[in-house]
C-alpha cells in the first residue's frame, strides 16, 4: 500500500450506537492523515466507546467492513480501553526483524518500548467506564477489510473472548513507514508484514471464525446477516 496524504482522509468518521440486548456497536472506517487529524480520529472512537459502554453489558460488535486501511495507530489509540494489555500485534520486516506493538501497564500504545503517535493515553475514568462493559467482541470483516483494517481486527482479536465474523479479508496485512515530503505531505510505503499478538504472520486472506455471506449497512439493519451472526454469538455461551 502506498498513499500520499496531507490531512484527514477517511470515507466517513467513526460511528456508534446501542443495538439493544446489551450490545454496543462501533463502525471504524479507514484513516490516513497527519498527527492532528489522527488524534481527532482516535478521540472520536474513544468518545463513542465511552458513550456506548453503559449499554454494552453483553459485549460489542466492531464493524471493520469496508475499512480499506491507512494508518493503524489512531484506531488502536481510540480502542485502547477495549484492548488487552500486553502484546497486540507482531511486525515482521523484510530482513526478518520482529517487533511487538503493545499496550503498556500505564495504558499507552508502544512499539519496541517507545510510545507511538498520536499520543492519547486512556484515562482512568475511560478505563473504568469501558471495564464496566463486557469485553466480549464480535469483529465484522469482509473482502474490503484490508491492511490497517486487518491489523485492527488482529489487535481486537488478541483478547480471550472475541471472534471474527463475515468473509475472507483482502489479504494485505502490511504496515507502512511514513516519509514526510518537502511540501509537508506524507508518503506511506508498506515495509512490514503484520501478525497477531502471539507472532503468527498472515501473508494471505484471513478467514473469519464464522463465515457468513452477505453485505451490510452501518448501522446494521435487520437484514444484515453478518451483524446478526455476530449478535447471536455475543448472546451465546461459547467463549473461545
Amino acid at each position: 500500500m502506498v498513499s500520499r496524504v496531507a490531512g484527514l482522509q477517511a470515507s466517513s468518521g467513526p460511528t456508534g450506537q446501542a443495538l439493544g440486548q446489551g450490545i454496543g456497536y462501533l463502525n471504524i472506517p479507514g484513516f490516513s492523515g497527519n498527527d492532528d487529524a489522527g488524534r481527532a480520529f482516535a478521540q472520536s472512537i474513544r468518545n463513542l466507546l465511552v458513550e456506548q459502554a453503559p449499554y454494552a453489558t453483553v459485549g460489542w460488535v466492531i464493524d471493520l467492513r469496508s475499512n480499506p486501511g491507512g494508518d493503524i495507530y489512531p484506531a488502536l489509540w481510540g480502542l485502547l480501553p477495549l484492548l488487552r494489555r500486553g502484546s497486540l500485534l507482531t511486525l515482521l520486516s523484510s530482513n526478518g526483524t520482529t517487533s511487538r506493538v503493545t499496550q503498556t501497564d500505564s495504558r499507552v500504545l508502544a512499539l519496541r518500548g517507545e510510545e507511538l503517535a498520536p499520543f492519547i493515553p486512556s484515562t482512568q475514568s475511560e478505563w473504568q467506564a469501558v471495564a464496566a462493559s463486557r469485553r466480549r467482541i464480535a469483529i465484522l470483516v469482509d473482502s474490503t477489510t484490508a491492511s490497517a483494517g486487518e491489523a485492527t481486527m488482529l489487535a481486537l482479536n488478541a483478547g480471550t473472548c472475541s471472534t471474527t465474523v463475515g468473509q475472507a479479508t483482502a489479504g494485505m496485512l502490511t504496515a507502512p513507514t511514513t516519509l514526510v515530503l518537502f511540501d509537508g505531505s506524507r508518503l506511506m510505503v508498506s515495509t512490514w508484514w503484520v501478525g497477531s499478538h502471539n507472532g503468527g504472520i498472515y501473508q494471505g486472506h484471513f478467514m473469519p471464525d464464522l463465515e457468513v455471506a452477505g453485505s451490510g449497512d452501518s448501522p446494521p439493519s435487520a437484514a444484515d446477516k453478518v451483524a446478526g451472526a455476530g449478535t447471536r454469538w455475543l448472546l451465546g455461551d461459547d467463549d473461545r
